[in-house]
């Protein structure tokens, strides 16, 4: 391993946890000391995670965390409630005319519930995905995220919904982004994972959310120092957990049993149950000019 893949510090992140895999091969996680943001050790091969996000099936029925078959476009609708928060939020600080991308767009939604009077381009490589994004009306380019190339200050607002950390590469994405983005716009980051919530603490190996496609997971300190590296300040955050299909008072109060006889020292064998905290988002500004990342080298210390 060469580095953190969400910082860029050439430090080899220490493994802090081996899971079983589901794939054949065993998942490790590793911690970097600089940072702070767990990952997965070794990475996936970027070959593989496209092949995963290309899949046919994955624009097909699957079964959801909890077992449950689901179509992807209904999949998709039940979070409307969660993402109009995540836009209506995006849409108060954007003006007539500005360019907002989504970087993963799936079928469309974010960017659907946005103003018609932005310029929306919808960032998708799976096919089907693509289509649907496209019969909304959409800007659509076929692209996966660590190819594109844009000029400097070509955005007024960047979305990655539930996307950045399945890149190979995540804080490479953002050094890159960060050029893309002008002073004064935005970053809208949503379903991050920490590794460091209580429910993460209290399950360990068995916090549902580990996953090898997860490529990584920084805790909300770590988002906040890579995030101050690139210019950008946080303005505002969520925990989308009742907003979200696998929330909702009636399955807190369901989950709590088994949530309190991990706590009492009483483990079970199953995997932790969706839970406030397990997962994040946050609103960015960018308050300063960022140098093209092949130039940082060059830069006064």
């Amino acid at each position: 391993m060469t580095g953190c893949r969400w910082c860029g510090l050439e430090d080899d992140p220490r493994e802090v946890m081996a899971l079983g895999g589901d794939d054949g091969r065993p998942l490790r996680l590793a911690r970097c000391g600089g940072c702070g943001a767990w990952q997965v050790h070794p990475p996936r091969p970027a070959d593989d995670i496209r092949r995963h996000f290309l899949d046919p099936g994955r624009w097909q029925p699957a079964a959801d965390p909890d077992g449950r078959l689901v179509d992807p476009v209904i999949r998709q609708a039940a979070r409307r409630g969660e993402y109009r928060k995540y836009a209506r939020a995006l849409a108060g600080r954007l003006k007539s005319g500005d360019r907002v991308m989504d970087v993963g767009a799936g079928g469309g939604l974010m960017l659907s519930l946005l103003p018609g009077n932005l310029k929306k381009v919808a960032v998708e490589p799976h096919p089907e995905a693509a289509e649907a994004a496209g019969a909304l009306g959409l800007d659509v380019r076929r692209q996966w995220a660590e190819d594109l190339e844009l000029p400097p200050d070509h955005l007024d607002a960047l979305i990655m919904n539930q996307s950045l950390d399945h890149l190979p590469d995540p804080g490479r994405f953002l050094a890159r982004a960060a050029v893309w983005t002008r002073p004064g716009g935005f970053w809208l980051l949503t379903g991050l994972i920490n590794p460091e919530s209580p429910l993460a603490r209290l399950y360990g190996v068995r916090h549902r959310l580990w996953h090898p496609l997860h490529q990584v997971y920084p805790p909300p300190r770590a988002a906040v120092r890579v995030l101050s590296a690139w210019g950008f300040e946080v303005i505002q955050w969520w925990q989308p957990y009742f907003g979200t299909p696998y929330g909702g008072l009636g399955r807190l109060i369901r989950h709590l049993p088994e949530v309190l006889a991990e706590v009492l020292i009483r483990p079970g064998r199953k995997p932790s149950p969706a839970w406030p905290g397990n997962v994040y988002g946050l609103l960015a500004r960018k308050s300063v000019q960022t140098l093209p990342v092949e130039k940082l080298a060059l830069a006064p210390a």
